[in-house]
């Protein structure tokens, strides 16, 4: 505006206007005329900043990697470390060499250290390397920013953070053509979906050549053999490609409250996002590459490690589904762990969590019932059909109410537990069906839910029951209080499960 002459009110219009039409043309802009340049934060530090040294490194990495065997089916996601390249850089290589040699666009997702975050952070600056500089991706990074609830550009928050950094060295000496980066940074400060998150990012690369990888590394700082149950968990509730399970699996980890172990995976939220993003792009199973731990490397003790882990998130033709099982001992282990938690209450003694096992599938969440029976008949069964905390914590919870809280019968006395019987069952996730039609006696537990009345019978039931009209009739009257053939009823909702039960 000239200084020299009354500003009218149309002329501000105008000049509004044109301010307006400016900030809407550079927003547009194609990504080579608006990206900065991010400085790299950590070379010299986790990694060399010399380039040919770097290279070298790189190269040996990914030649150690080579020789194992690659995952069978289509790559869509990675997990990988990002720690220094002395500690983690092996394993993560194990990741990258499971890769194909070229993608269009490559989305990292890691772990926000160093901000705390809102919403998804992004980020649209060249990333320098010492072997090579990676622009990022526009059309894919608009497309995530319509998504302004649950990202927004931040370069503050990638300014120092090393999780997507680090793997760029790996991703340049991996990959034979350019690829273009779509840098995104999660944690929880800010309480944003990472499942949205994963889905929005799944929605705005389908149809690109595109590799996910994810940034994460395990447990901080646990001693070495508590890393390794801690993270051999995790792993396997990612197996799940469940991210909702994959996080409550980490909250049971955490409440253990082990010693130094401060967080199971510092980035769950990136896990989460990720995982959700994989199965959005067809991922139907998921592979551990490599494991380790900080300890495994020469001269660290030790007392506080880290873990870090490679895994493939892949769709496959055929994918492996292993029914679910347990060792004799594992299932003894856990019968004994049940009458304990029994006899320890007849005692006054208070229920506490139980110390982390170093087989993961006691460390899992898992859905429990706990049955008692005396001299075949029923003295008590309770559990839950949803997973609410870890296997032995609850057998141990659960055996205590079969026992003492169970509305049909009077507690448990002393002099009954010799001789009670006790069965636990794992349960499968309840599905819904539309009939009973779907029921299979002798195979299926059942849940019947009208309203705010429900009620359940496991597989065990019929045994008792084995005419499916006698069986459905009960558990309606019986279990959730309702007229006998509420199972036929329109309102009426139906679920089947499976189970895994083992006695003494």
């Amino acid at each position: 505006t000239d200084t020299r002459w009354p500003e009218t009110r149309m002329d501000r219009q105008r000049r509004l206007a044109c301010i307006a039409a400016l900030a809407a043309a550079l927003y547009c802009l194609p990504a080579a005329a608006q990206q900065t340049e991010r400085q790299c934060a950590v070379c010299g530090s986790f990694y060399t900043e010399n380039p040919q040294q770097l290279r070298t490194l790189c190269a040996e990495f990914l030649k150690n990697a080579a020789q194992a065997k690659r995952p069978d089916g289509t790559l869509i996601a990675l997990l990988a470390p990002h720690a220094g390249y002395y500690y983690s850089g092996q394993t993560a290589a194990y990741s990258f060499a499971a890769a194909q040699d070229n993608y269009d666009t490559v989305v990292i997702l890691g772990a926000g250290h160093t901000t705390r975050l809102n919403k998804a952070a992004l980020n649209s600056a060249v990333y320098k390397t010492p072997i090579g500089n990676v622009p990022t991706d526009d059309a894919v990074m608009s497309a995530l920013l319509r998504r302004s609830d649950l990202f927004e550009l931040n370069s503050s928050a990638h300014t120092a953070e090393h999780s997507i950094e680090v793997q760029l060295p790996l991703l340049l000496s991996r990959l034979k053509s350019p690829f273009k980066l779509v840098p995104v940074l999660l944690n929880a400060s800010g309480g944003v979906n990472s499942v949205a998150v994963g889905k929005a990012i799944a929605a705005a690369v389908k149809g690109r050549k595109a590799l996910l990888v994810i940034s994460s590394d395990l447990s901080h700082y646990p001693a070495a053999d508590t890393a390794r149950a801690s993270d051999l968990t995790i792993l396997e509730a990612a197996k799940t490609l469940k991210p909702d399970y994959l996080a409550l699996t980490a909250k049971e980890l955490e409440a253990k409250k082990e010693k130094n172990l401060e967080v199971a995976a510092c980035g769950i939220e990136a896990l989460e996002a990720g995982i959700a993003a994989a199965v959005e792009l067809g991922a139907n199973q998921a592979e551990l590459l490599k494991y380790s731990n900080s300890s495994d490397i020469p001269a660290v003790p030790p007392d506080k490690v880290v873990g870090y882990a490679a895994m493939a998130f892949l769709q496959t033709t055929k994918p492996e589904k292993k029914p679910f099982s347990l060792s004799a001992p594992v299932q003894r282990q856990l019968l004994q762990a049940a009458r304990q938690s029994i006899a320890e209450a007849l005692e006054g003694k208070k229920l506490f969590p139980s110390k982390l096992s170093p087989l993961p599938e006691l460390n899992l969440p898992a859905a429990v019932f706990v049955t008692l029976t005396d001299n075949g008949k029923l003295r008590g069964c309770i559990g839950t059909t949803e997973p609410l905390g870890s296997l032995q914590d609850s057998v141990r919870y659960y055996a205590r109410l079969a026992a003492f809280s169970d509305s049909r019968f009077e507690p448990l006395k002393e002099p009954e537990l010799p001789r009670i019987k006790l069965e636990i069952s794992i349960l499968s996730t309840p599905e819904p069906v539309s009939s009973a039609a779907a029921v299979i006696p002798g195979k299926h537990g059942v849940i019947v839910e009208r309203g705010w009345r429900k009620g359940l019978f496991l597989p065990q039931v019929w045994e008792q029951l084995p005419a499916k009209e006698s069986f459905l009739g009960e558990l309606c009257e019986q279990k959730a209080g309702l007229d006998r053939n509420c199972w036929k009823a329109a309102d009426s909702k139906l679920y089947i499960f499976t189970d895994y039960a083992f006695s003494d």
